[in-house]
């Protein structure tokens, strides 16, 4: 009975969407904050066939795959189908590892603890139970007693709580006990909630239909897992019906999918940036963040996956595939695989880039690629990205030389311009703001410190508005996110090297930071091509 309501409720869902599109007016794009990016790679650029495919085209009828996951060592790839069953594959000899019987309904979510000793799955039958991820046996299910099923896992860095998402809302489990720590009830629909990465925060969005005034109001949410304190404000009300889905990432940042439209953004300010427009965003997409939040893999309704770049809304490549399945494109851990559940019980996995043949690259031949890098168009980015990881005896020399560490910045100075942010001088006051805008992210650690404290509402704000700003000037430095990129491909003692020298610039900075993350995912990527030896 409930998963009939639940049923009636997505197809009440789609009659409204639809009847919506017949009433909107076309003005909806003017009301996005910057000119949307056009599809062109879907004419430019061949899209790519799967690299491999785990498993056997058998019960095509009834064996999509719903969900998939990789292991954090990135050795296996776990996948849930619509039987119940949950098969793991070694990825390295494409073959199964194991398979066994989880539940007695379709699973449409599951999860690797981020040790990988425990796998949690989410069923139709509306259990969630915790498994050996070595052996596949049953640890225990954990205590939950709701009218609805779960299409979201995620277990937070820590390894203390896993969090489900599905229609009734969201639930957080304390996994020391297996209870429930935190329930709250809304309509979730097909968004997806995120802890956030080195906090005890855990975010997502609900919305509220209005069915006489065709309209909705979606909201924010945010909960402090340790103390319970949740914070909640209106995303927007009186929206026209559409907001297909919110996803968050680890970052904080989201995206968030309305009509043909994708936008960005992040908390608390909600501020959106649209990324792209484009026909056949109308049907309810899966999405995947990668690692680094880098990309963002998204499935429309014509059997083709997109992967595109979070910083400009360029799309970087196509990806071809079968039918989708709900909650199946995942990255793996370090980025460089995608795969995706099919319809026929099996699992597509792609190469996120496909380097060619190694050459000797002229010196013109390196400046025309390192143009091409820092061009807007995202589909010829993607190709110089390829060569240059293909060749990094003569690409790793011009990456060294352009990328430079973050130089430190003087403290004392920053704390000096926020101070005067309070000057009884009008121009005193808005010199200070200049300067502070110069030092882009250099400056954040010290506002958010700042905001810590009481301030008057108008130097609030001025900090405030200081920070969104410095959000989105590290996006504007796509070329920098590129060649970053290209060095992770390349993945050779001389790139760590690289890496290395980034990583020792300034802490506070973007650049630093990302400089760290990357040589984290490489390292572990290094222990698992060890393992494998």
């Amino acid at each position: 009975m409930n998963s009939k309501l639940a049923t009636v409720q997505i197809m009440i869902r789609a009659a409204i969407v639809c009847a919506t599109f017949l009433v909107l007016p076309a003005t909806l794009a003017a009301q996005a904050t910057a000119a949307p990016v056009q599809d062109k790679a879907t004419k430019e650029t061949p899209a790519r066939s799967p690299a491999f495919r785990l498993g056997t085209a058998r019960f095509s009828n009834l064996g999509k795959v719903f969900a998939v996951a990789f292991s954090p060592d990135g050795k296996q790839l776990a996948c849930g189908s619509w039987d119940g069953h949950v098969s793991t594959w070694d990825l390295s000899s494409h073959k199964l590892v194991r398979e066994w019987a989880a539940h007695k309904q379709p699973i449409r979510a599951l999860a690797y603890s981020p040790d990988g000793a425990s796998l949690a799955t989410a069923s139709v039958d509306r259990q969630v139970r915790l498994w050996d991820a070595k052996t596949g046996a049953d640890i225990k299910a954990l205590d939950w007693k709701c009218n609805h099923y779960l299409t979201f896992l995620q277990f937070h860095p820590n390894g203390q709580w896993l969090c489900g998402g599905g229609w009734g809302g969201v639930v957080v489990w304390d996994l020391a006990s297996r209870k429930v720590l935190h329930q709250a009830d809304g309509q979730l629909g097909e968004h997806r909630p995120s802890f956030v990465a080195d906090a005890e925060l855990l975010r997502w969005s609900q919305e509220q239909y209005d069915f006489d005034s065709r309209s909705m109001e979606l909201s924010y949410h945010e909960l402090d897992v340790k103390t319970g304190r949740r914070v909640h404000k209106a995303w927007g009300e009186n929206q026209p019906i559409g907001t297909f889905l919110v996803a968050f990432a680890p970052s904080g940042k989201f995206i968030r999918v309305r009509l043909n439209e994708l936008f960005a953004g992040a908390p608390p300010s909600l501020q959106e940036r649209r990324l792209l427009q484009a026909d056949k965003l109308d049907e309810v997409p899966e999405v995947a963040f990668s690692p680094g939040e880098r990309l963002l893999a998204l499935h429309r309704g014509d059997r083709h996956i997109w992967i595109i770049e979070t910083a400009t809304g360029q799309i970087r490549t196509r990806l071809q595939q079968g039918e989708v399945g709900t909650n199946s494109l995942t990255f793996s851990p370090d980025g460089k695989l995608l795969a995706c559940g099919d319809r026929d019980r099996t699992t597509l996995v792609w190469r996120v880039a496909e380097l060619p043949k190694p050459q000797e690259l002229s010196k013109g031949e390196l400046q025309a690629l390192w143009k091409d890098l820092n061009a807007l168009d995202g589909a010829k980015a993607h190709r110089a990205i390829e060569m240059l990881a293909a060749n990094p005896d003569n690409s790793l020399p011009l990456l060294s030389e352009r990328l430079r560490p973050a130089p430190p910045i003087d403290a004392k100075q920053v704390l000096r311009l926020i101070e005067d942010l309070a000057s009884e001088q009008f121009v005193v006051r808005n010199q200070a703001h200049a300067e502070l805008e110069k030092l882009n992210d250099a400056a954040v650690p010290y506002l958010k410190k700042s905001l810590e404290t009481t301030q008057p509402l108008e130097i609030r704000r001025r900090m405030e508005a200081l920070l969104q700003k410095t959000a989105s000037w590290w996006d504007e430095q796509w070329p920098t996110l590129r060649a970053l990129e290209t060095l992770e491909w390349i993945d050779a003692p001389q790139a760590r090297a690289i890496f290395e020298r980034l990583a020792a610039g300034d802490p506070a900075r973007r650049l630093t930071q990302e400089a760290r993350a990357a040589l984290k995912r490489m390292r572990n990527e290094s222990v698992r091509a060890t393992d494998a030896e």
